[in-house]
């Protein structure tokens, strides 16, 4: 009986070691590719009324130069895009855009795109969570992998906390068809006890396509507006002293607002993603061209987007005027929260006029209010 009981215990272990190596193959193998596309269904319910919810989806994604991944993920109300810790969400039922800052590892857009999957399952795999090995699970007679990873198995308030991700793999391809994330536990900081269970499954899948679409590449559509945020206010009104600004420009150069005092400048709030941005070029590059000889400047200031991507950018539509990058806090002081915007701003450092988004009017309009202080 000991015997059985001792080689029971060393054929798990045999195993565990065997998924823990096809999980590590399918990481690689994943690692290995170039872009990706595929479609998605999800299934789960709210961790705090128990409402339960089903989308579907579709998603590309594609491998950055510095071995991240970009995505955009289509569903049939909502679009995000995700490159350079940039993401842009289109509301397709409202036609408006939302432009942020943000970080995958932050969780705030988590999403279970494959990139964040993968990256999750490597994470765990390079911290010896436990791997459990499952029965195949056979789908229109198909045999496919099955095991579990367990992040987390404890007590706590005489409850147990609890979390685990599974994974039901291609044995050719070892690209995920399902993946589950199971939960238990509280709510930081309370005494709330919920209960997390959401599944995903997969499909269609492409993999190294060929002139795969980039999504930093992509443009918000014309008929969008930018989503107004909670508690925004109006633009900077004429008379206020224009808010210093910390500016990087795209050789590395550190100068500031007030260095261009003496000057009439026209600040451009841009972002890579704005379509109504790369109609806007034109017209300003006419006003560079109008003004250069002139004590007159052109401020290009993009908040989101990486040096390199505004270079690409910059070569791609003939952008002719400086681009800078702002400290974290330029956007909020100067009240932005739509692209194209601009703000003309006299020799003494005051607001002359400020400027929200793109009009076929706009080389008329801004020329105008650069005339009264030039």
């Amino acid at each position: 009986m000991k015997r059985s009981v001792a080689l029971l215990a060393f054929s798990s272990i045999i195993s565990v070691s065997v998924q823990a190596q096809i999980a590590e193959q399918a990481v690689s193998k994943f690692q290995l590719l170039k872009n990706v596309s595929y479609k998605s269904r999800s299934s789960g319910a709210n961790i705090f009324t128990g409402d339960k919810s089903v989308d579907s989806s579709t998603a590309l994604l594609t491998k950055r130069r510095d071995g991240s991944w970009a995505y955009k993920i289509s569903s049939k109300t909502q679009e995000k895009w995700y490159y350079d810790h940039k993401r842009v969400i289109l509301d397709l039922t409202d036609k408006t855009y939302s432009i942020a800052n943000d970080t995958l590892e932050a969780g705030s857009i988590y999403l279970p795109t494959l990139a964040c999957i993968m990256e999750r399952l490597a994470i765990d795999l390079s911290k010896g969570k436990p791997v459990t090995n499952l029965p195949d699970s056979i789908i229109a007679g198909k045999k496919y992998y099955h095991f579990r990873v367990t992040q987390l198995d404890s007590m706590k308030k005489d409850k147990k906390i609890y979390g685990a991700t599974s994974f039901v793999l291609d044995k050719t391809s070892l690209l995920p068809y399902a993946f589950r994330q199971d939960g238990l536990g509280y709510i930081d900081g309370t005494d709330m006890y919920v209960t997390q269970l959401d599944e995903y499954t997969f499909s269609d899948y492409q993999v190294d396509r060929k002139n795969f679409p980039d999504p930093a590449a992509l443009l918000v559509p014309a008929g969008f507006t930018a989503a107004r945020q909670k508690g925004a206010k109006d633009l900077l009104q004429k008379g206020m002293v224009a808010p210093e600004m910390d500016l990087l420009d795209m050789k590395g150069n550190r100068t500031k607002l007030s260095d261009y005092k003496g000057k009439v400048l026209l600040i451009s709030f841009t972002d890579n993603g704005c379509g109504y941005c790369a109609m806007a070029v034109g017209p300003v590059n006419e006003l560079l061209a109008k003004y250069d000889q002139r004590e007159f400047a052109i401020l290009n200031v993009n908040a989101f987007d990486s040096p390199d991507a505004i270079r690409t950018y910059n070569d791609r539509y003939h952008v002719k005027f400086d681009s800078y990058k702002p400290g974290k806090s330029a956007v909020a002081d100067y009240r932005v929260d739509g692209y194209p915007n601009f703000y003309v701003v006299d020799k003494e450092g005051k607001i002359v006029k400020g400027f929200g988004g793109f009009s076929e009017h706009l080389e008329r309009d801004l020329s105008a209010a650069i005339e009264t202080v030039l």
